[in-house]
């Protein structure tokens, strides 16, 4: 059953306004959980703590950010405070004894809610415990050890708000993946993802009686990994020179609504140039993948375009980067290629953070220049520039075109090279 999301907010402020949202949740706890024996799929058991802090306006909850170690899958990611059960413990002793040696916060202090459902990890084989323990944050004194960067506290109002939420694109243990995240209202720190948003989303389908949502929560998630080819001997050429059984072409979000905001001249010509590249995909057999932004607000793709590639796969998506569709990098993924070929807008927003997470999956990344625009042509030049900065190749059409080719004389190039002329 779907839920009402304006009658879960008119439920969720009287529950803060009568301060009743703990004692709701302890009884709610006991109805929805389902934990299990931690060592009974042979899973490296652990606990972790959610602490919580109600004040008249909201319920907060605290976080971790863990230090950097090389050692450490997790290293600097966000968390809550825990670790590695030791033989003979119970999840909640575990968790009370993690969360002291960490942050210097006595649970025993607190109140014991609860303890929701186990996670099982989906990139390392470990089974979490989480309990949940209420406190009177303005009491604490927190005393942090070397395994922690930094704590702090996140109202449930802001992890609740689905514009926060996202597929965002993680490094993780040699790995680049694309996952559902919290963008957290914290400067300067990683997404929240993972166990740790698993259990927040258990929590937070808990408190709205979405036992559908629960239940999928706590089954283990799907992950895309990126393509990852990090080449540490990739020769100059190797670099710089486009292969067109390497090669993608990739048109952002060039959409009706988009293109009316564009200086007119410079619209015409990077449409022509994107539709140049089009057609010579076409001929060349690379595969080519559309992405169109928030079509209910600014359209679809331009029809002369969308008629080019009639039969490519087209991604709607809300995140800027095209990375942030979980959709995209399945397909990036499954076309094999290493090569990716930008064109589209605007460059300063989504195709400069599509560029960035490419190229941080190890992908060879070309910025075709003429063929990607912005509102300003500061914003174009400055975003040119950090792309470059990134690793991206910035070229042209023309030099995409005959690089592809390679040779003259062919009949591909009798006919593509008509198109520049």
């Amino acid at each position: 059953m779907a839920v009402d999301e304006r009658n879960m907010n008119n439920i969720w402020s009287t529950l803060v306004q009568n301060n009743r949202v703990l004692e709701s949740l302890s009884k709610k706890l006991a109805h929805f959980s389902a934990a299990t024996d931690p060592c009974s799929d042979g899973s490296t058991p652990a606990a972790v703590a959610m602490i919580l802090h109600q004040d008249r306006h909201d319920i907060e909850i605290l976080f971790i950010q863990r230090a950097s170690h090389d050692m450490d899958p997790w290293s600097g990611h966000i968390a809550f405070p825990g670790g590695k059960m030791e033989e003979g413990e119970m999840p909640c002793q575990a968790a009370c004894r993690e969360t002291l040696e960490e942050t210097g916060i006595d649970l025993i202090e607190g109140t014991y809610l609860g303890r929701l459902s186990d996670i099982i990890g989906a990139n390392l084989p470990v089974r979490v415990s989480c309990c949940l323990f209420a406190v009177d944050k303005r009491h604490l004194q927190p005393a942090l050890n070397e395994e922690v960067r930094d704590l702090f506290w996140v109202s449930l109002s802001d992890l609740r708000d689905p514009g926060r939420r996202a597929l965002s694109s993680v490094a993780f243990d040699d790995r680049v993946l694309s996952v559902p995240a919290i963008q957290l209202p914290v400067d300067n720190i990683p997404v929240l993802w993972g166990i740790t948003y698993r259990l927040v989303m258990q929590l937070l389908a808990i408190l709205e009686d979405n036992r559908a949502g629960f239940e999928e929560c706590c089954r283990l998630p799907e992950t895309v990994e990126l393509l990852d080819v990090r080449e540490t001997n990739m020769s100059i050429k190797e670099s710089f020179f486009l292969d067109r059984d390497k090669a993608v072409l990739v048109v952002i979000d060039v959409q009706e609504k988009l293109c009316v905001a564009m200086d007119e001249v410079v619209l015409k010509s990077r449409v022509k140039n994107i539709g140049i590249l089009m057609d010579s995909a076409a001929e060349l057999n690379i595969p080519v993948i559309l992405t169109e932004q928030y079509v209910k607000g600014l359209g679809t793709t331009l029809p002369e375009l969308k008629e080019k590639a009639a039969l490519a796969p087209c991604y709607e998506k809300m995140a800027f980067s095209c990375c942030g569709s979980q959709e995209f990098v399945a397909e990036l993924k499954a076309t094999g290629r290493s090569q990716v070929i930008i064109t589209g807008m605007e460059t300063h927003v989504c195709v400069l953070q599509t560029v960035i997470e490419l190229r941080d999956a190890g992908l060879n990344v070309h910025v075709v220049k003429d063929a990607v625009m912005s509102r300003s042509k500061q914003n174009w030049e400055t975003a040119i520039e950090s792309m470059t900065l990134a690793g991206a190749i910035p070229t042209s059409t023309e030099s995409t075109l005959f690089q592809l080719l390679k040779v003259a004389g062919t009949d591909e190039f009798k006919k593509l090279s008509k198109l520049v002329r």
